[in-house]
C-alpha cells in the first residue's frame, strides 16, 4: 500500500483525511460509515489512518439474507439511552438533526465525548445500521 494520503480525498461528513488522525479507521463502520465509505477512506487516507506498514482488512460485503452462522459485527438495539447526560447536562434529543460525528471539530467536545454520545445515543445521531 502506498503510504501517501489522497490529497483530494474528502469523506460522506465532509472531512479530509488530517481529520482522521488517531481514529481507529477500521472501525469506523460503527459510527455510521457504510462499508464501501470505511474501505475507500482506508485507501484513501493510509497515513492519516496510521496504516503505513500495516496490512489492513476490508469488511465482506453484507448478504441480503441471514447467514447460518454469527458474524464479527456485533449487533445492538438502535434505542437511545433516556438516561443519558453530557457534561452539559444535555439529553440525546439535543443532538436531534446535527451529525453528531462531526461535534469534535466544534469546540467543547473531545473524541471520547464524541464516541460517548455516538453509544449513548445511536438513534438520534442515527448511526444505525438498517436490518
Amino acid at each position: 500500500m502506498d503510504c501517501t494520503d489522497d490529497i483530494n480525498f474528502v469523506s460522506t461528513f465532509g472531512l479530509r483525511c488530517k481529520g482522521y488522525m488517531g481514529w481507529n479507521c477500521e472501525n469506523l463502520i460503527f459510527v455510521g460509515f457504510t462499508p464501501k465509505e470505511q474501505d475507500y477512506l482506508i485507501e484513501s487516507c493510509p497515513y492519516s489512518c496510521g496504516l503505513c506498514g500495516k496490512v489492513t482488512r476490508k469488511l465482506p460485503e453484507p448478504t441480503s439474507y441471514p447467514t447460518a452462522v454469527p458474524t464479527g459485527i456485533p449487533t445492538f438495539n438502535c434505542v437511545d439511552d433516556i438516561s443519558f447526560r453530557n457534561r452539559f447536562n444535555q439529553g440525546c434529543d439535543a443532538y436531534n438533526g446535527i451529525v453528531c460525528e462531526g461535534l469534535s471539530l466544534l469546540g467543547g467536545f473531545s473524541k471520547d465525548d464524541v464516541r460517548y454520545l455516538l453509544k449513548k445515543c445511536p438513534k438520534t445521531c442515527n448511526i444505525c445500521i438498517d436490518r
